[in-house]
């Protein structure tokens, strides 16, 4: 059977759709570990003020414990956001542009995320030995475990920028005078396993 033309046209690159279900699998475990220390958290917390009030007692570990997972869910969770598009876009002021030239703003966009992420990222690796010597008060843990979901939430949205640098492009000459928002949605990692 010939594929129609139309069809094929509008289909990403193979590498390109292997490299949306790795983001679409890595947004799902962070997403997980997100919500997971946030939950963490506020149970921990909660177990805690209880512990205060009624009985006059407390787990001495829990605020550093508790620390540690709003710093897992915080960052980790960030990169979910990103992942998944949901910041806040100045359409109107963004609409004002051309195509072309919402698209090249677009592109530096996805440039500066990548710049910015990698200079948070190496700067955390050249500190990491530090971070590993020095301890919390409380439990006597390296200060490198609070660090490192902002390395993890680096990584990945490097990887997110990326992906929606080259996925757009891509889209961009398969789909001549699209939208930059429906461009955008044609490539979003989180399409469901029944959309292209």
């Amino acid at each position: 059977m010939i594929a129609n033309p139309a069809i094929v046209a509008r289909q990403p690159p193979h590498g390109l759709a292997v490299f949306r279900r790795a983001l679409r699998w890595v947004g799902v475990v962070e997403l997980t570990i997100a919500v997971t220390a946030f939950s963490s958290a506020v149970g921990l917390n909660i177990i805690q003020i209880s512990l205060r009030y009624a009985f006059d007692t407390s787990i001495w570990w829990a605020q550093e414990i508790s620390l540690l997972m709003m710093m897992v869910a915080y960052y980790v969770g960030i990169s979910c956001v990103f992942r998944a598009r949901n910041y806040v876009i100045i359409h109107f002021l963004a609409e004002r542009f051309s195509l072309r030239t919402q698209l090249y703003l677009y592109y530096f966009a996805q440039l500066l995320t990548i710049v910015f992420c990698s200079v948070v990222l190496f700067e955390s690796i050249g500190v990491t030995e530090e971070l590993l010597t020095t301890y919390t008060v409380i439990m006597h843990l390296p200060i490198f475990y609070w660090t490192f979901p902002l390395m993890v939430a680096s990584a990945s949205m490097i990887a997110t920028s990326i992906y929606y640098f080259w996925a757009v492009w891509n889209a961009a000459g398969r789909i001549p005078g699209a939208t930059l928002p429906s461009l955008e949605a044609e490539v979003f990692v989180d399409k469901g396993p029944h959309e292209r």
